[in-house]
């Protein structure tokens, strides 16, 4: 029977849900996959959002185990927002000093939004009593304007204590963007880069008989995921606008954004998007297991980012996704995109975040061959392959040793 303190080398602590859900689950597998592809076992410890029963017994996602931990019940009204900031409702650490840390080689942290820089300072207190390094992820360096406008300057106070300061007290940071990395290895702290991950072995990742055999005689069907505050959907949407008054039937979709959602971020609000008629779907929110059929019927993938700090410091995850699925990105090259797509190959570059540039590649789109596009799908697929989680292995291996050996725990590992 297990010992019932007994928790894996490696402990990942998120508020993201696994193993899905969002973008971000698709993550959370591969990097769990690299992990253990280095030797570690690996647990994760994520939020529970049940509010009645038991939530913390373990579960079980492919040979990874993880636990869903409920925060304590609200204050009242008037303390919670200083409870959430201060991370005095968070019970991930309450939870790790009852099992105790003794079998564990490091723990990383996969932070959110609210109160991160107090936990990652309570996190490394526990920690250090028992040498065990911290390390957290670093995915972002948010732009005001992309936080939610509710208690906006205490996120933008707490995301820069965390981002300047905290993390560099911290055994060291597992960067997505090379300009992240630059950024902690430059002043010394130890930094990978390692990009969002896919565990290519996983079915959702295979090409099917729909691949081939998919209907893409409509070279112009777009399709926009994920969050949509941070793209510039006015430039897009008016450029397929022109497009459609040119005579050419180009169409944009959108998985995971309500037409609301899209319409606030318009200057016209809904007369653009009225004029666009039939240019324009919204499929909202699908269930899990039909994002992938959704993403692989599309002819391309959408992503236009202007340049500045926070659009070179993340890396979009829908990049690695679609290439997964077999859909080129139709897109601006920002954060470490010029490592991984060629124009014409694997993509359809924008030269420029304007109408004009972007009908320019939409140009491009329109005028391809079916032999062409059929190899750019597969060229995508291939560029994929850059962020399988096995190949990122020694990276983990090689940073866990530097992090432990700086705590006087290199004994302690077990790699293979």
């Amino acid at each position: 029977m297990k010992d019932a303190g007994f928790l894996p080398d490696v402990i990942i602590i998120t508020e993201f849900p696994f193993p899905c859900g969002t973008g971000t689950s698709n993550n959370l597998r591969g990097q769990c996959c690299a992990l253990r592809k280095a030797g570690f076992t690996v647990g994760l410890l994520t939020r529970s959002d049940d509010a009645g029963g038991e939530s913390e017994s373990e579960k079980n996602y492919g040979g990874v185990p993880f636990w869903e931990i409920r925060n304590s019940p609200p204050p009242p009204r008037y303390f919670r927002t200083a409870s959430s900031y201060l991370s005095l409702d968070e019970n991930k650490i309450a939870w790790l000093r009852r099992r105790g840390l003794s079998s564990v080689k490091a723990v990383i942290v996969y932070p959110g939004l609210v109160g991160t820089s107090a936990f990652l300072l309570r996190l490394k207190r526990l920690c250090g009593q028992c040498s065990v390094p911290v390390l957290s992820f670093v995915t972002e360096w948010h732009y005001s304007r992309h936080l939610p406008e509710r208690h906006r300057l205490l996120m933008i106070a707490d995301i820069a204590l965390r981002v300047r300061a905290v993390n560099k007290l911290l055994s060291g940071t597992i960067c997505v963007s090379t300009y992240l990395r630059n950024y902690y290895a430059r002043n010394g702290y130890l930094a990978v880069r390692i990009p969002p991950l896919l565990d290519l072995s996983e079915t959702k990742w295979r090409a099917g008989a729909d691949f081939k055999n998919s209907d893409i005689a409509q070279r112009s069907r777009l399709l926009f995921s994920g969050p949509p505050d941070r793209d510039r959907h006015d430039v897009v949407l008016q450029a397929v606008l022109k497009m459609r008054q040119s005579g050419h039937d180009v169409r944009i979709e959108y998985l995971g954004s309500t037409r609301e959602q899209i319409a606030k971020l318009l200057v016209n609000r809904d007369d653009l998007l009225n004029s666009l008629g039939e240019g324009v779907y919204f499929h909202g929110r699908v269930p899990e297991d039909q994002v992938a059929r959704v993403i692989r019927s599309a002819s391309f993938g959408v992503l236009l980012r202007d340049e500045a700090r926070w659009s070179k410091s993340c890396f979009p995850s829908r990049v690695p996704e679609f290439g997964g699925l077999g859909v080129p990105m139709l897109c601006n090259l920002s954060s470490d995109l010029g490592m991984y797509l060629q124009d014409g190959q694997n993509a359809i570059l924008v030269p420029d975040v304007s109408v004009e540039g972007f009908c320019s590649a939409l140009q491009k789109a329109v005028s391809l061959s079916t032999d062409t596009l059929h190899s750019m799908r597969e060229q995508a697929r291939q560029m994929a392959r850059n962020f399988d989680a096995t190949a990122y292995a020694d990276s983990y291996r090689e940073l866990l040793q530097q992090a432990c050996r700086s705590r006087g725990r290199l004994a302690r590992l077990i790699c293979k």
